[in-house]
């Protein structure tokens, strides 16, 4: 249970961060 809660985890941070990366570059595009 511990090693799919930390992977869980992990894989939130991930969708976070792309989330953040395509916002980034979709604000960039079109201003």
């Amino acid at each position: 249970f511990k090693f799919t809660l930390k992977y869980s985890v992990a894989f939130i941070i991930l969708i976070g961060i792309w989330t953040c990366i395509i916002a980034f570059f979709l604000q960039g595009n079109h201003p």
